[in-house]
């Protein structure tokens, strides 16, 4: 009997040893990586706020824990795009077009005239080429403007004064053979309390080159230039009955030429049947039928 016992405690002992080894693994349990999700509005924030919030799931060191933790990322409020300037171009106009007469700086002009009444104080209106004219062009009281011929010729073509200037006008020729021309009258009058100075240039007219009219208080200052008459006298005054300043001519320089064409008339340099003054100190004089000064 205690064999059978001993035998069986012995077959047990065996049996049991012979049982495989239960083992507990200790692996990582990863849990499955989550997508991070963003919602944001159309103006750059969830909900309308100010930041997006991203939430992120993550696991702890071990990767076993459950719980999750939300890590925040805030992206700044959109801001209004800068808008890029836009260079802008300005046509390129060409201010002297072919058919202008005369200019006033970059300024072009189709008729003498309207340079002259366009002119502001001081300015200078240049001639452009040689032109035409049918009526009379007028300098106003309130100009002081400078013409310069600049080698051309204003031709009047009928029996009228071509300039009268009632302002402060200086005339002149910066590049020579530029003139103002009439054939039947005369080329430059000038008006009462007006100033006017030449420089320059050739003037040519059948009554006179330069004359005062029934003018009064006039001033005209002879600088240079050649000036002819083919039919009176050169310088002009006038003998009608009026009050008034006389005027004042004074003569520094010049070529004066003068002749005679009507029977019964005298060829003069200076006609003076009036009150008005002549400084003369300087100029050349060629009278030709008549004499040199008739006062």
């Amino acid at each position: 009997m205690r064999k059978r016992i001993l035998a069986s405690l012995m077959a047990l002992i065996l049996a049991l040893s012979l049982l495989p080894t239960a083992a507990l693994a200790t692996g990582e349990t990863q849990e499955p990586e989550q997508e991070a999700q963003m919602s944001v509005s159309e103006n750059g924030t969830e909900g309308g706020g100010e930041d997006a919030t991203i939430p992120v799931e993550t696991g702890d060191e071990t990767g076993t824990s459950d719980e999750t933790e939300t890590t925040v990322i805030t992206t700044p409020t959109a801001t209004p795009t800068e808008t890029t300037p836009v260079e802008t171009l300005t046509p390129v106009v060409q201010a002297i077009g072919e058919d202008d007469v005369a200019a006033i700086g970059d300024e072009g002009y189709a008729t003498l005239a309207a340079a002259i009444s366009e002119a502001k104080k001081n300015d200078v209106v240049v001639m452009l080429k040689d032109i035409p004219l049918s009526a009379t062009v007028t300098v106003g009281t309130d100009k002081q403007l400078t013409l310069d011929l600049n080698g051309y010729t204003i031709t009047g073509t009928k029996g009228f004064t071509i300039l009268i200037n009632y302002g402060d006008l200086t005339l002149k020729d910066s590049k020579g053979q530029g003139g103002i021309t009439s054939f039947l009258d005369v080329p430059v009058a000038v008006g009462s309390n007006s100033t006017t100075t030449i420089e320059s240039g050739t003037y040519t007219g059948r009554e006179g080159a330069v004359i005062t009219s029934s003018s009064v208080g006039a001033t005209i200052n002879i600088q240079g230039g050649t000036f002819k008459a083919t039919d009176n006298a050169v310088i002009a005054g006038n003998g009608s009955d009026r009050t008034g300043d006389g005027n004042t001519i004074n003569i520094s320089g010049g070529t004066f030429e003068g002749g005679i064409t009507t029977e019964k008339y005298v060829a003069c340099g200076i006609y003076a049947p009036w009150k008005d003054t002549f400084n003369i100190t300087g100029g050349n004089f060629t009278i030709t039928g008549g004499a040199g000064i008739v006062a």
